[in-house]
C-alpha cells in the first residue's frame, strides 16, 4: 500500500551511528516519520501530529487500538540516549532523544505529541555538514529492519556509490546476533535485502527501484573481511 505523500527525511550521518536495530518495522517507520516532520516544525522543543497522520505516513494500519497500548509500543524510542560535548573541555552529557511522549484528544481526534532534546535537534537535524537524506514513502515500504538498515547506510554513501566496511563494524551497525554465521548473514540478511533494494519492478508494481544494479563483494585480508 502506497503512503501517497513526499516526506522527505534528512538527518546528519552522525545519526546513522546509533544502533536502532531493537525496533521493530512498524517503530522505525514511526521513528524516521517523526524525523520528517521535525525538519518543518518550527516549535524547539517537540511536534504534535493527529495519530490518523502519523499511521498513514508510516505506512501502519489503524487498529483503533487503546492509548496506552500505543503509548508502550511507542516507549521504545524513549530508550535511546545520544552522547556530546557540552562544556568545550571533553565534558560528556548524555540526554534521551524523547524525553516526553503524550496521546490526548483535541476537537474530537486524537493526537501524538512528542518532545526532542534540543540538543538532540541541534546536533542531527539542523547543523549537517554530512547527511543523509531519503524519501520517506521510499523507506516504510521496504519489507525488513535490516533492509532498512541498509539502505539507510547506502544512502549515505549516494555520492561515492560505494559503502566499504569491515565485516565486524557491518554486523555491529545492523545489530546482527552474535549466533548468526556467515552463511545465516548471507542467507538470511544480505540476499534478501539485495534483492528487495535492486530488482526490477513489474506492471502489478510500480514503486521505483532504490538501486540499480546493487552487488556486495567481500574482501579478505588475512583473516578478516
Amino acid at each position: 500500500r502506497r503512503t501517497e505523500m513526499n516526506e522527505v527525511v534528512k538527518y546528519s550521518n552522525e545519526l546513522n551511528r546509533v544502533n536502532f536495530s531493537p525496533l521493530n518495522e512498524n517503530q522505525l517507520n514511526v521513528l524516521f516519520t517523526l524525523l520528517a516532520k521535525m525538519r518543518h516544525e518550527q516549535t524547539k522543543d517537540g511536534i504534535t501530529i493527529p495519530t490518523k497522520e502519523l499511521f498513514r505516513l508510516a505506512d501502519i494500519s489503524d487498529g483503533g487500538g487503546h492509548r496506552s497500548k500505543l503509548l508502550s509500543s511507542l516507549g521504545v524510542l524513549q530508550e535511546f540516549k545520544f552522547q556530546y560535548e557540552f562544556d568545550g573541555k571533553g565534558g560528556l552529557r548524555q540526554e534521551i532523544i524523547f524525553p516526553v511522549l503524550d496521546i490526548f484528544d483535541d476537537d474530537k481526534q486524537e493526537f501524538l505529541n512528542v518532545k526532542v532534546s534540543p540538543a538532540f535537534r541541534e546536533r542531527y537535524l539542523k547543523a549537517m555538514p554530512e547527511f543523509t537524506r531519503f524519501e520517506l514513502e521510499e523507506f516504510v515500504n521496504l519489507s525488513g529492519t535490516y533492509t532498512k538498515t541498509l539502505y539507510r547506510f547506502l544512502k549515505q554513501f549516494r555520492t561515492s556509490g560505494l559503502w566499504r566496511v569491515k565485516y565486524d563494524d557491518f554486523k555491529r551497525l545492523l545489530g546482527i546476533p552474535e549466533s548468526y554465521q556467515s552463511c545465516d548473514i548471507d542467507k538470511r540478511i544480505i540476499k534478501p535485502a539485495i534483492k528487495e533494494l535492486s530488482s526490477e519492478r513489474n506492471i502489478f508494481d510500480q514503486r521505483r527501484t532504490p538501486f540499480k544494479g546493487l552487488c556486495v563483494k567481500k574482501v579478505k585480508s588475512g583473516r578478516s573481511i
